[in-house]
């Protein structure tokens, strides 16, 4: 059935730092297709061109500019002296001013933070701000400037002792592997997906029962990436591969039910797909819209499509129908015109197949 389509790929985001540079935070992303809607065929199958750097890399930083505790990633406190205050109030209102999308106001506020720090000294404020400003850079497109950036942060971390396949290196070291990617540069991304992933695998194998949920996490963030690259690159059974393991990371920091859980096996659901093993998709996808109508996740809508789409490649037409149009109802209640769009689409390619059926 070459007209179907199926399985978007559900995005994580990169979170900002409360301790090193710019910790991950592996937690659910509303997903969204590349700037330019460029789309891919694979077998029949559409997928989200994850390559493309306005949904992939080049949005990297994406919602990751957060305010979570500014004086705690600065090494500041309420009893510091009014230069510090001062610092702290910037950096808060460069924060803000990203959340509200006033990205050139930010910009500028960064800048002055910056020069704060620097007269102030502190070293460490001025690593935190230069990764704010990585990020930045990224959110408006400036995959030059990020890169940069972030070379600068890793070779401050790196002078002032951190090691080199620490949670901070690896967290800064995705991000550059992104931005590799987003430029064409697919065998320094492949490197550096693989630095993450095999430097958290490690770690997570030493520690054990032990291991802490940054590590965990970022582990999970890798391993995600690392199996995007793989399947923009046709590569299916080495992203299976590593969703299967993504599977097991989620589910370890978030228990069987946790909404990762729920994105990061649709993502496997896609691959799974792709390959032609559309009756394991459709038992993933199953259990995955289950969970979410228990869980009243916002992304049920998604996972409908999703399941709609398999069920359309099974040829159980009336089935894929009801799929996408609880899917179109739900989103319709919310006004998420993307999905609504997805959903009108599939049942408008169920309509054609169930009239080509009833000519046979």
């Amino acid at each position: 059935m070459n007209s179907a389509k199926v399985c978007k790929i559900l995005k994580f985001s990169l979170h900002c730092s409360v301790r090193k540079c710019c910790r991950t935070s592996w937690t659910v992303g509303r997903y969204h297709r590349p700037a330019n809607n460029h789309n891919r065929r694979v077998a029949g199958v559409r997928v989200s061109d994850q390559g493309r750097g306005g949904g992939g890399a080049g949005r990297a930083g994406g919602p990751g500019i957060l305010l979570c505790g500014v004086m705690g990633w600065l090494g500041l406190s309420k009893d510091d002296p009014i230069e510090e205050d001062n610092l702290t109030t910037t950096v808060k209102m460069a924060v803000l001013a990203v959340q509200e999308g006033n990205l050139v106001n930010a910009d500028r506020l960064l800048h002055i933070a910056l020069k704060l720090a620097n007269d102030m000294q502190h070293q460490a404020a001025v690593t935190h701000i230069y990764c704010l400003m990585g990020n930045l850079a990224l959110e408006r497109g400036l995959v030059g400037q990020a890169e940069r950036l972030y070379t600068t942060v890793l070779k401050r971390i790196l002078a002032v002792g951190e090691e080199q396949d620490s949670n901070a290196v690896v967290e800064i070291s995705l991000k550059l592997a992104q931005i590799f990617l987003a430029r064409g540069e697919l065998a320094k991304a492949e490197e550096g997906f693989r630095f993450c992933s095999e430097s958290q695998q490690k770690k997570v194998s030493v520690s054990g029962t032990e291991v802490d949920e940054d590590t965990l996490a970022l582990y999970g963030m890798a391993l995600d990436l690392q199996a995007q690259f793989f399947m923009a690159g046709g590569r299916l059974k080495e992203a299976e591969t590593a969703w299967r393991e993504a599977v097991l990371v989620a589910t370890k920091l978030h228990g069987v039910e946790g909404e990762q859980v729920l994105v990061v096996t649709n993502s496997l659901a896609t691959v799974l797909s792709l390959q032609g093993q559309d009756i394991s998709a459709a038992q993933l996808l199953v259990g995955v819209v289950e969970a979410a109508q228990r869980l009243d996740t916002p992304h049920l809508t998604s996972y409908l499509v999703n399941l709609g789409l398999v069920r359309m490649k099974q040829g159980m037409l009336e089935v894929a129908r009801d799929s996408c149009g609880e899917a179109r109802k739900k989103a319709v209640e919310v006004a998420d015109k993307e999905v609504i769009a997805e959903a009108d689409q599939c049942l408008e390619e169920v309509k054609l197949l169930l009239q080509e059926k009833q000519k046979q």
